[in-house]
């Protein structure tokens, strides 16, 4: 067995990865998912919110992060929506109104809000969400929409005046907002915290991108967060928090196969180093 291991064509390994890639994509399962507190804490602070508070959910990310925020987007907003939460959807990067909509309808038209009467969602766009789309500086906007949210943006992406809509009666600034839970691939979150939470006290949680997020712990322990959701791995934590699977869990499903894979090949790698080493060393 050694020595087919020592001469084995490495075009194998590559398969090897290619199948570890493809199988668990093709045939999802679950592994266990032990959840950070960060994740935790972020759950937490929408669990805590009453029925019909108000909760602001900002985009500030596109398509080069879309398969880490996009998942934690759809978690946070299922979550929401169980939990009876009015939704304001914003969007803080251009590119981030289309793929804010795509899982906004992807939660809103499944399965789990039809109404079985009518076969249509039991959510109303209006009511229980509205999105208004993308509005460029991120500062400025948060600084304009603290006393009248309504005013600053005006319409919804449809066109329809915002201050009439049955989801805005009651909310004018940032005194009626239970939660802002800003989805980052960049520096938006900085303003939510600087702004949002520094000047006017609203409380923010984070999902970010996995190379930001070791950047918001700090944030975090002195309370100017109220949770972080990190990257590909915290969007599956919170599917398994919500109790929905979802393309959060099926990566790191596929990623634990992969990696179990490479760590294996590492060490058989060394067992083989090794014992060619030895073998020299005895033949001299």
């Amino acid at each position: 067995m050694w020595r087919f291991l020592e001469t084995v064509d490495r075009r194998w390994v590559f398969l090897l990865v290619a199948a570890a890639v493809i199988v668990p994509t093709l045939l999802p399962f679950s592994v266990p998912m032990p959840i950070s507190n960060s994740t935790q804490s972020a759950y937490d602070a929408v669990e805590a919110l009453g029925e019909g508070e108000f909760v602001i959910l900002s985009l500030g990310y596109g398509p080069s992060s879309l398969a880490e925020l996009q998942p934690q987007a759809q978690a946070v907003l299922r979550h929401c929506f169980r939990r009876g939460l009015r939704v304001f959807m914003m969007s803080l990067w251009p590119d981030a109104q289309p793929l804010g909509t795509g899982a906004l309808l992807e939660v809103v038209e499944s399965d789990e809000f039809l109404d079985p009467a009518t076969g249509r969602s039991r959510l109303q766009d209006g009511v229980d969400f509205v999105d208004v789309g993308y509005r460029v500086s991120p500062n400025t906007v948060i600084l304009r929409m603290a006393t009248d949210i309504a005013g600053f943006f005006e319409t919804d992406v449809r066109g329809e005046p915002l201050a009439p809509l049955a989801v805005m009666q009651g909310i004018r600034g940032f005194d009626q907002v239970g939660l802002v839970i800003d989805l980052a691939a960049g520096d938006s979150v900085d303003w939510w915290i600087l702004y949002g939470n520094g000047r006017f006290g609203v409380d923010v949680a984070a999902g970010v991108t996995g190379v930001i997020v070791s950047q918001l712990f700090p944030y975090l322990n002195s309370g100017q967060l109220r949770g972080v959701i990190g990257g590909g791995v915290g969007a599956a934590e919170y599917e398994a928090l919500v109790g929905a699977p979802g393309d959060g869990m099926k990566r790191v499903s596929t990623l634990s196969v992969v990696h179990g894979l490479v760590i294996l090949l590492v060490v058989l790698g060394n067992v083989i180093f090794v014992r060619q080493r030895r073998s020299r060393g005895e033949a001299s």
